[in-house]
């Protein structure tokens, strides 16, 4: 609750700043965008939900649904992604298809939802 007034006090206020919460894994987004965003008090600081696709599994996309109804109007938004530290048969599969059909799963169920 301090960083928003700070924030606008300094003249980085909501009308010129665009603060994203939570900037995590996916997991847990769910949970913070209901602590967040359901304090009218800190929700008109937040522009949106920043994630994290680490701990991606299919059970966990309906997450990002759920953060959508907590407040519509708040954008989500992946920030990081990274495949290297998924392996097969005990070897990096930095440039294989094993890593491109992981990355391209996560891309195209996220922007399913967005349809």
């Amino acid at each position: 609750m301090d960083l928003g007034p700070a924030l606008e006090k300094a003249g980085y206020g909501a009308s010129t700043t665009g603060l994203m919460i939570f900037d995590d894994q996916r997991d847990q987004i769910a949970h913070w965008a209901e602590v967040i965003l359901k304090d009218k008090d800190a929700a008109k600081y937040v522009a949106g939900t920043a994630f994290h696709w680490y701990n991606n599994k299919p059970e966990n996309i309906v997450n990002l649904d759920k953060t959508h109804e907590v407040d519509p109007t708040k954008f989500i938004l992946n920030t990081e992604a990274s495949m290297g530290g998924f392996y097969k048969d005990g070897h990096s599969q930095i440039g294989s298809w094993f890593t491109f059909e992981n990355f391209a799963s996560d891309i195209i169920t996220v922007n399913k939802l967005s349809i």
